[in-house]
């Protein structure tokens, strides 16, 4: 069983990729859903947070491995 603290002005976030395991944390009302990125908004969040521009497919590759996940990218 899992514990998970209650206060008035504080939130916890909990990321999975299992809606079932969420649905054991939360209620359906309280899942917010981020879906992938397109290819381009993908390439655009990773070279931003590397600051620096990969003109070769190493950075495409690697954002298609995190499946354009914002989260993954981060």
């Amino acid at each position: 069983m899992l514990y998970l603290p209650q206060y008035p002005y504080r939130s916890i976030l909990v990321t999975t990729r299992s809606k079932d395991k969420a649905l054991k944390l939360v209620e359906q009302c309280n899942i917010i859903t981020v879906e992938p990125m397109s290819g381009a908004d993908g390439l655009v969040l990773f070279e931003k947070k590397l600051e620096w521009h990969d003109e070769g497919e190493n950075v495409d590759e690697l954002a298609a491995v995190l499946e354009y996940m914002p989260l993954a990218i981060v």
